[in-house]
């Protein structure tokens, strides 16, 4: 089963390492094939995101061929007037279309915690599906024996259904064995068994190599988007940190400012004093407002000093 995942807290995982991201990124420009992420969290997130895209794609994908299928099944028994005879074939594919489109939309969360193995056996039963139904679809044994069905469902495969390389080439196996087994080969030119093998397996290697550059691309997207979240994520805490340093220098600064003025003011007025006592000649008064006057400006010399220690403080740590 996927782990539970959640944006928010995938964004911000104290556990996400720039460095092991960075390095992934640069080795890929050296791969052929996809690798799994360093980080398990970031490789069960990854995961989630590309099953829940390929999920998306296949209900279109699915929806698109049932409606193609009634369609070509209204044409075709209209064309050749057997409509009634055919419907009982036609109609067990379209029911089976429509199981697989009700567990697409339905049970969409279901088949993502159980993705590959739901996938592959979905993935084999449109193979041999696929190939099937040409029995039944038309009356020309030359065009229901010769068609590139089995090819095409090929690509689809490696193009939609985000198989692991492993599971979808298990299923591309299975599938064209089936489609070799049982005669119904890709083409009717001369030596249709070899021509069929032969595109068949041309075909699941185009495959392979196009299943390997959707990941490798979506992997590379994936980890760019959760740098740049890094990024973005850092810069907000450091504004936020720059914004508290900011706010605590402005009320330091009016503490300061307070702090200083009253011993500013005590000297002032007891200044003022020894002036006035002077030209009275009290020269008691005149001695004592001038020590009231030297303590003050010795509290203000030590929040001065104190201040001084703060700043060096803060430029030290910065």
């Amino acid at each position: 089963m996927t782990p539970e995942y959640n944006e928010r807290s995938r964004r911000q995982s104290p556990n996400f390492d720039c460095a092991l991201a960075r390095d992934w990124l640069k080795k890929t420009d050296q791969r052929l094939l996809p690798s799994s992420f360093p980080q398990i969290a970031e490789e069960y997130s990854f995961l989630h995101e590309y099953r829940q895209s390929g999920l998306r794609t296949l209900r279109v994908a699915f929806l698109a061929a049932f409606a193609a299928f009634v369609v070509f099944a209204i044409l075709s028994g209209v064309a050749d007037g057997e409509i009634v005879s055919g419907f009982a074939a036609r109609g067990t594919a379209l029911l089976s279309l429509g199981l697989v489109l009700i567990v697409l939309f339905v049970f969409g969360q279901g088949v993502i915690g159980n993705y590959v193995p739901l996938m592959s056996a979905l993935g084999v039963l449109g193979m041999v599906g696929s190939s099937s139904t040409r029995k039944f679809i038309s009356v020309d044994s030359e065009l229901l024996v010769a068609a590139p069905t089995s090819a095409i469902a090929l690509w689809l495969l490696f193009a939609f259904f985000r198989l692991p390389l492993g599971a979808a080439l298990g299923v591309a196996a299975i599938g064209s064995a089936y489609s070799v087994v049982s005669g119904l080969y890709v083409t009717n030119l001369p030596y249709p068994l070899t021509r069929t093998i032969l595109y068949l397996a041309f075909s699941i290697a185009l495959g392979v190599l196009l299943a390997s550059s959707i990941e490798m691309r979506e992997r590379r997207l994936f980890l760019q988007r959760r740098l740049a979240e890094y990024v973005q994520d850092e810069l907000e805490l450091k504004s936020q940190a720059a914004m508290i340093a900011s706010s605590d220098k402005a009320r330091l600064m009016a503490t300061v400012a307070h702090d200083l003025r009253q011993p500013m003011m005590a000297a002032m007025i007891h200044l003022s004093l020894v002036d006035s006592r002077a030209t009275e000649e009290d020269l008691n008064g005149v001695t004592e407002h001038l020590g009231r006057a030297r303590a003050s400006l010795s509290l203000l010399e030590e929040l001065l000093e104190h201040l001084l220690e703060t700043a060096r403080g803060e430029a030290a740590r910065d």
